[in-house]
């Protein structure tokens, strides 16, 4: 009886699941030990630095406001984990109650890596750009607020941190000429519309570039990002079974089958971050936008600066986001095929995220991130 209500009842189960997740997430938040970035950050947030070393600093000014506004009203140095976990229990909270996504990759998303550890526990800017990377489909697909609220959260997420801008820039540029070839080549008020929310957005990236360039401060300044063919290239190499590999061998040892276990699921694991894409394979101008993206951050990660796994799981966001506005499009053509092969490719990439998950979000209960738990 009770798992014929459960299974009847979609409220409920979404409710348990985004109770279950908070509940793991303020467990690992008690047991994090703070890195020396999410101290920095803060420290410039509320002003006990010089404030011009906002201006230089590879991240965007959003995050510092935000950590700001929440100091103001707590006076404690509490609100980074606070507002950390504030800004992911809002995401969690469109993603389970509000994206039009089944049971099963709402719980994978909950309970991925990226929005279990990365974006919640660790107090950082990744978490405000996979919240308004996952409110943007829900703008987009309302006819009320698509033109008015759009540019501003492109613009803002462009000032989360680079990557996310990036991101920003591509969508920004295709979205006007979508909306030109959709309106039959003519400058109709959708059009207009589009091109100024778009320019919105424009802007958010060159704010960005302008307050991060040239970057000058503390570590990047000792060692500057620059353009330099210095780094090898992984394709998302983070998002993969990379980090499994000292299980792996630590199991199976270091012999032929331990080394063809890993290439083995190694080519799984790329095949589903560059398939996934073909979810939204019959919308031009959403699959351009995660080929665009897909390429354009492959090479930033080879050519500027060497994405860790926070950077690449927008990835993740993004491809959720973007399937999101797929399912909202009636003028967007199926391909039952194509867009399966897309489908089960994301389900596996969400399934290696768990993985990590279940293997790393709980690292700190054993060793801490941070020699700061010392202090505490």
């Amino acid at each position: 009886m009770n798992n014929y209500f459960l299974k009847n009842n979609k409220k409920i189960k979404n409710l348990i699941l985004l109770v279950s997740w908070s509940l793991v997430a303020v467990f690992l938040i008690f047991h994090h030990a703070m890195w020396r970035d999410e101290v920095r950050n803060f420290m410039l947030a509320i002003g006990t630095t010089s404030r011009i070393h906002l201006l230089g600093n590879p991240h965007p000014f959003l995050m510092y406001k935000i950590e700001q506004f929440f100091y103001w009203i707590t006076d404690s140095y509490q609100v980074l984990p606070i507002s950390s976990f504030f800004i992911s229990f809002l995401t969690l909270f469109i993603v389970i109650f509000i994206s039009p996504f089944n049971f099963k990759i709402k719980m994978m998303m909950a309970f991925g890596y990226p929005l279990l550890y990365e974006y919640t526990v660790m107090c950082r800017n990744y978490g405000v750009s996979a919240l308004l990377m996952l409110t943007l489909p829900l703008v987009m697909n309302n006819k009320k607020y698509k033109y008015i609220l759009s540019g501003p959260i492109l613009f803002f997420l462009a000032n989360t941190n680079v990557h996310s801008s990036l991101i920003v820039l591509a969508f920004s540029c295709l979205w006007p000429l979508n909306a030109w070839y959709q309106n039959g080549k003519k400058w109709t008020d959708d059009t207009r519309k589009t091109v100024m929310n778009s320019m919105v957005g424009i802007l958010g990236f060159c704010v960005c570039f302008g307050t991060i360039y040239p970057t000058r401060y503390d570590l990047a300044a000792v060692r500057p990002i620059k353009i330099a063919f210095n780094h090898d290239f992984y394709f998302f190499q983070h998002l993969t079974f990379y980090d499994f590999k000292d299980y792996i061998f630590s199991y199976l040892g270091h012999g032929p089958l331990s080394k063809s276990v890993y290439k083995i699921l190694s080519i799984i694991s790329y095949l589903s971050i560059a398939l996934s894409t073909l979810m939204l394979w019959g919308d031009v101008f959403l699959f351009s936008v995660t080929i665009l993206v897909m390429v354009g951050l492959s090479v930033f990660f080879y050519v500027v600066y060497p994405g860790e796994y926070r950077h690449q799981a927008l990835w993740i966001m993004l491809v959720f986001a973007l399937a999101w506005m797929k399912k909202n499009n009636v003028q967007a053509v199926h391909k039952k095929t194509i867009n399966n092969i897309g489908v089960a490719s994301f389900y596996t990439m969400l399934g290696i995220q768990c993985l990590l998950s279940l293997l790393l979000s709980f690292h700190e209960l054993i060793e801490p991130n941070s020699r700061s738990k010392e202090f505490y």
